[in-house]
């Protein structure tokens, strides 16, 4: 375990019912360790923010109630912006939530340390662009049919259409 290590976080199910609702109540699942005493580390939740104020577990706790999967260490990422996702493959790619992400500026974008461009992600962002284009036009394209039907109903003199 490293200082600034990110961990993923499951309660096991004995905990979890134990503790019922309050289990993922302003619990966000991602821990982050930040030096503590005697050389040991804290865990400390992410839901109150990335700099850790929530929750919080000795290493010993949290495998005792649940289970932990190393996601990231924060020194080996640097942030990016949300739109930046687009250039870099998903395995270069990682978030750090807080309060669920209720707002876009409650997730944390960072790319793998040196990740470069990648082609092959460029070019699905590009395809499903295209395809979204594609559906707005012919949406669009259908709309614009039944308007121009509407009007020469108006103009023929029926009123009794639905706008």
């Amino acid at each position: 375990m490293r200082a600034d290590d990110i961990y993923r976080f499951r309660y096991n199910g004995a905990e979890s019912e134990r503790l019922g609702f309050s289990a993922n109540h302003c619990f966000e699942g991602l821990l982050r360790a930040r030096p503590f005493e005697n050389g040991e580390y804290l865990l400390i939740d992410t839901y109150w923010g990335i700099e850790g104020q929530g929750r919080s577990f000795t290493p010993k706790e949290a495998e005792a109630k649940g289970t932990l999967t190393f996601y990231c260490n924060l020194e080996d990422v640097e942030p990016i912006k949300e739109y930046e996702q687009a250039y870099f493959a998903d395995d270069d790619l990682f978030t750090v939530s807080e309060q669920h992400a209720c707002v876009p500026r409650c997730v944390h974008w960072f790319k793998r340390r040196g990740a470069m461009r990648n082609a092959d992600k460029m070019l699905q962002v590009i395809s499903g662009r295209i395809a979204e284009n594609e559906r707005n036009a012919r949406f669009a394209t259908d709309n614009l049919a039944k308007l121009a039907s509407l009007r020469e109903q108006v103009e023929s003199g029926n009123l009794e259409v639905y706008l």
